[in-house]
């Protein structure tokens, strides 16, 4: 079975997750990019080692529906990564044309969008026809499952865990000396062993509302026990850092980081992980920071918070937009809860989302459409 996959852009994750699921699969899978590669997440990447891997984003208009059009005849399943690019739209619509099997992968959805998503007419008439002629959906965690079946009516029984995660194993292996790279950092860093570190990775963008940790914090009774450490840098670090000083808030940066073993290092360093995102579709930082055996403080607009936070047992959710909220979920973690423990679930939790988990949930999905 050939199987033709549209995504966006190459990605560290994606191409762990792709390689796992090809040598464990007797189906052959060739992979196409549809997206320009931004510059705020210039990786260090790897090609792939089992599929071939094409560029299609350069293409004019008309040569690419052409192109499409010849990848769609000469395969047997279109794996398409989501409805957001046009080349994803043609290259469905030609599978409905050429009556070839059609599945969607789905990263997540922003869990606010469960409970309201505002969409044009045009656009609803439109998603709900490609659903229609969708055998299958690979999608991420209960987020996705609960979004398609109420919102779309899709059958549950056609939706397979994605399980999409990150390298838990290179994680795992760095645990085992968590404790001499959390003090060498600490030393890089001039952090005092004493002190309390709440951990953020990412961009450093509005839609990640980092500003209102700053506040939250610079309420603390204890604020001068903490640190905000930010795992990321860019323009809008210097913004950060002037206010974060303004409001008595010690934070720390580690600037961007283009290799990501060097990313897992830096979770080490704190007591807990905190993603206040207004609107995140999964958010694979919590894979990571659970992997690495931190208690997640979440918002409950993040899609990954309905697989990985158990309230009050490895963490705590809180509103995005409640500061007072943030303050007292820190205030929880520290003084209520053996941290510690917390952690421990955590890694429980990151030890049932892997690449082997992701490649036994696809070959399920590619027995159901056969």
């Amino acid at each position: 079975m050939k199987i033709s996959f549209f995504t966006n852009m190459r990605t560290p994750y994606r191409t762990q997750q792709i390689d796992t699921i090809a040598a464990n699969t007797e189906c052959e899978i060739d992979i196409y990019y549809v997206a320009q590669k931004t510059s705020t997440r210039n990786w260090k990447l790897d090609r792939t080692r089992f599929c071939s891997e094409s560029d299609i984003n350069t293409a004019s208009f008309f040569n690419k529906i052409q192109t499409i059009f010849k990848i769609v005849k000469n395969s047997d399943v279109i794996l398409l990564g989501g409805h957001e690019y046009i080349d994803y739209v043609i290259a469905s619509i030609f599978s409905i044309l050429l009556r070839k099997k059609q599945v969607l992968l789905c990263d997540g959805i922003s869990a606010e969008r469960l409970r309201k998503e505002k969409l044009s007419f045009l656009k609803k008439v439109v998603k709900r026809l490609l659903l229609k002629n969708t055998r299958a959906i690979f999608g991420n965690g209960n987020v996705t499952k609960q979004y398609f079946v109420e919102n779309w009516s899709y059958p549950s029984k056609n939706i397979f865990n994605q399980y999409l995660t990150v390298d838990t194993k290179e994680i795992k292996k760095l645990s085992k000396e968590s404790h001499i790279i959390k003090k060498a950092l600490r030393e890089k860093y001039n952090i005092l062993p004493n002190k309390n570190v709440i951990v953020y990775c990412g961009r450093l963008v509005e839609l990640k509302n980092i500003k209102i940790i700053i506040e939250a914090l610079a309420e603390y009774e204890n604020k001068d026990g903490m640190v905000f450490f930010i795992i990321g840098g860019g323009k809008e670090q210097e913004m950060y850092q002037e206010y974060a000083q303004e409001k008595g808030v010690q934070i720390v940066f580690t600037g961007f980081l283009p290799d990501p073993k060097d990313v897992y290092k830096q979770y080490f360093i704190g007591d807990c992980f905190i993603l206040p995102s207004y609107s995140e579709s999964w958010g694979l930082v919590i894979n990571e920071a659970a992997a690495a055996g931190l208690p997640i403080l979440c918002s409950t607009h993040v899609g990954a918070s309905l697989d990985f936070v158990i309230e009050g047992e490895n963490g705590y959710l809180f509103s995005p937009y409640d500061r007072r909220e943030i303050k007292e979920v820190i205030h929880k973690l520290f003084y209520m809860n053996d941290i510690k423990k917390m952690g421990e679930i955590s890694q429980r939790i990151s030890e049932h989302w892997t690449f082997e988990d992701s490649s036994k949930s696809f070959n399920k999905l590619i027995k159901s459409i056969e």
